[in-house]
């Protein structure tokens, strides 16, 4: 009796096993209509173990090469449409951006970000919050000249904490962090924080520790049942808790702003946020509500300061590897402003050179890595005789449009000098995308530039930037996760 139940145990854990194996096949199926790709041999797995540890741009060049503009892979059992090519990327993302501005339905968005703000959401609630929140902040000058005199605000400190390093090597990440971050919290909070406050330098550590960790916690994208595995590899729970005290802080701050709120002097994007609120107050149905404006300023904090951190590393390690673009900037710089008047963004018209540094820089550095965060669509659609699922993730593959040959000579190479004509002008392809195309640019991207450029400028003028003595600097290649970032390097900053 005994024996017999065990062999009809067996036998139903086999066919659980063998049911189990039937719907993964079943779920990494290449239908019919879809765009052509590598098949995906193993179940559960699909295409991720092609890709290699290092720079995942490679494999996906090579897909490029086998399969065309518009491929299509699995990752786990889900879906994945790459879309290659500017033309293509254009059609898609500008022609189309009704159907293609959408968030896939990933872990990350929906467990982390609870699909609010502006990065996560999608839909009716997304294009309402970002378009408040992108005439709100142009009211305070985003993305106009009136607002260069609050990043002047922040270079000024920055400065005098380099003059004060006496030359020294340091790793000024986490200094250009404050700094930057302090500019978005000017116009989300209306006021700035200085360098030693603890609370703040603790929220900018805990979201730098996130932001470290946010690329490996892909894998529960593909695999949200990872999350239950003991002792928090994928660094879940740690991200969590980070989350929850990030979330302490600002609502903190959004309580400070409810106490003292005055609906006829609106001095910031919160203040701008609390009187939408109270208007649409009686709608059950609004978007404007407490959990919204706490995902929108950690969307703009985070979003606003880890990029141009991570853009001014890169330019900085590429002016310490290629000496001679540095002298050639400072030469400039010398020509055009001198060395006592500090830069302006009415300088950038002379400084061409400058800004080519800069261009190429984002170029070749290729901030999103592959392709950025991920897009989705809105319904079933087809897109060049091929089927994209609603349920696909999509991905707009920036790397072939930066480093696309036919576009760009000598693609590997820094080369400053492509963006400028015979005529010594600034030449500005229309290829030229670092901060993508579409609904889902980058929002910050004119706040960017003029980030890059007075920063940087600022430094230049002021500094000659030396590697430390007997150190060695890192490989243009760095690391990849939601970004493109350079490995830690210290620098030092010679007074001139």
């Amino acid at each position: 009796m005994l024996d017999d139940l065990l062999t009809f145990g067996n036998i139903i854990v086999f066919m659980f096993f063998v049911l189990c194996l039937v719907i993964l096949v079943q779920g990494t199926k290449r239908p019919a209509d879809i765009p052509p790709g590598p098949k995906s041999w193993i179940p559960l797995i699909g295409n991720l173990w092609e890709l290699r540890a290092g720079d995942p741009r490679v494999p996906f060049r090579e897909w490029r090469k086998k399969y065309g503009d518009i491929y299509s892979l699995y990752f786990g059992n889900k879906l994945v449409i790459v879309i290659c090519g500017y033309e293509n990327i254009k059609e898609a993302f500008v022609k189309n951006g009704d159907v293609f501005s959408e968030r896939p339905d990933l872990y990350i968005f929906r467990e982390i970000s609870k699909g609010l703000g502006i990065t996560s959401s999608s839909g009716h609630f997304w294009k309402e919050q970002r378009s408040f929140c992108l005439a709100t902040l142009r009211e305070f000058g985003f993305g106009k000249t009136s607002l260069e005199a609050k990043i002047e605000e922040e270079i000024s400190p920055f400065l005098q904490v380099l003059w004060e390093s006496k030359s020294q090597p340091l790793d000024i990440r986490r200094m250009l962090q404050i700094s930057i971050s302090n500019i978005i919290c000017n116009m989300t909070f209306g006021h700035r924080f200085q360098y030693d406050n603890e609370e703040f330098l603790h929220s900018l550590q805990l979201i730098d520790d996130n932001f470290k960790v946010v690329g490996s916690m892909s894998a529960l994208n593909i695999f949200p049942i990872l999350r239950f595995i003991p002792f928090d590899p994928f660094k879940i729970e740690m991200v969590r808790r980070n989350h929850t005290k990030i979330d302490e802080y600002f609502v903190k701050i959004i309580e400070e702003h409810k106490q003292n709120f005055d609906e006829n002097n609106i001095a910031d994007l919160t203040d701008a946020y609390l009187k939408r609120m109270k208007k649409h107050s009686d709608n059950p149905d609004t978007s404007y509500t407490d959990s919204q404006l706490l995902r929108v300023i950690e969307d703009f904090f985070v979003g606003g300061t880890e990029t141009i951190t991570t853009a001014l590393m890169w330019i900085f390690l590429y002016l310490l590897k290629f000496p001679e673009v540095q002298e050639r900037m400072q030469n400039e710089i010398d020509s055009v402003i001198g060395k006592h008047r500090p830069p302006s963004l009415k300088d950038r018209l002379s400084l061409v050179y400058t800004e080519a540094v800069i261009m190429e820089t984002l170029r070749v550095a290729n901030q999103p890595g592959v392709s950025g965060l991920p897009h989705g669509v809105s319904k079933d659609t087809y897109f060049h005789g091929y089927k994209i699922p609603k349920e696909a993730i999509v991905f707009g593959n920036l790397d072939t449009v930066m480093n696309d040959p036919i576009v760009w000579k000598n693609t590997e190479n820094f080369e400053p000098s492509r963006f400028i004509d015979d005529k010594g002008m600034l030449i500005r392809p229309e290829e030229f995308i670092p901060f993508f195309i579409g609904r889902r640019v980058c929002p910050g991207e004119s706040l960017a530039r003029m980030e890059l450029f007075l920063f940087l400028t600022s430094i230049v003028q002021r500094f000659r930037i030396t590697a430390p003595e007997n150190e060695e600097l890192p490989s243009l290649t760095g690391t990849f996760g939601l970004g493109h970032h350079p490995k830690p390097y210290r620098l030092c900053l010679i007074p001139r």
